[in-house]
C-alpha cells in the first residue's frame, strides 16, 4: 500500500489491485473486515487488478470480440458491463468499504478528491485482462480516463504499468496523464 499526502484529512492508502487470487466472493470475505477496520482510521482507494477478475463462467471469445469492438469504435456501457462481469465480486467488495471522499465516476475510472489541490485517478486497467495476458496486449479507451485539471496534483493509480498496453494506446494514456 502506498501512503498518500493528506494535510489535515488524516491518512489515505492506495491499493492498486490483486486483493484476491481469482476474483471470488469468498476471497474478498476473508479480507473485507480488515479493510473496513482500516477505513475507520483513513481513506482507502482501491483499483482492481487482474487477480480481481473471476474468469470462471466468462466467455473468453465473447470478451475478445467485445474488446476488439471497443478498441476500434466507441466504448458503450453495455459492452463494458459485459466485458467486466467477472469483476462483480470485486465491485461488491469495494462498495462495502466505507469512504467519505467525493468521487467522479466513469465506466472504467474514478477520480477521488482528497483536497482542493490533490486528487487520485484510479483506472480499471484489468477490465481487458485474460488469464494468459502479456505485455503490450492491454487497451484502455482514452475517453474513459477522467480528464479534470481542477487540482494542482493528480495522482494516477492503476494495476498494470503502461508498458502492458498496446504501444500507441500507452502513449495516448501517458500524454493525457502528463
Amino acid at each position: 500500500m502506498a501512503k498518500l499526502p493528506t494535510g489535515q484529512l488524516g491518512w489515505h492508502s492506495g491499493v492498486p489491485g490483486d486483493i484476491a487470487f481469482s476474483g471470488k466472493e469468498s476471497e474478498y470475505k476473508l479480507i473485507e473486515e480488515c479493510f473496513k477496520n482500516l477505513a475507520k482510521i483513513g481513506e482507502i482507494i482501491i483499483s482492481p487488478g487482474n487477480h480481481d477478475f473471476d474468469f470462471d463462467g466468462t466467455d473468453d471469445e465473447m470478451r475478445k470480440t467485445l474488446l476488439e469492438l471497443c478498441s476500434k469504435s466507441d466504448v458503450n456501457e453495455k459492452r463494458v458491463r459485459n466485458i467486466t462481469e467477472g469483476q462483480a465480486s470485486f465491485e461488491s467488495f469495494r462498495s462495502n468499504i466505507p469512504s467519505s471522499l467525493e468521487k467522479i465516476e466513469k465506466l472504467l475510472s474514478n477520480k477521488y478528491i482528497l483536497s482542493k489541490e490533490l486528487s487520485v485517478i484510479s483506472l480499471n486497467s484489468s477490465w481487458c485482462s485474460f488469464i494468459s495476458e502479456k505485455s503490450g496486449d492491454l487497451f484502455f479507451p482514452e475517453k474513459e480516463l477522467i480528464q479534470d485539471e481542477s487540482h494542482k496534483i493528480n495522482i494516477a493509480m492503476m494495476h498494470h504499468p503502461l508498458t502492458w498496453y498496446e504501444a500507441s494506446n500507452s502513449k495516448e494514456i501517458r500524454n493525457i496523464l502528463l
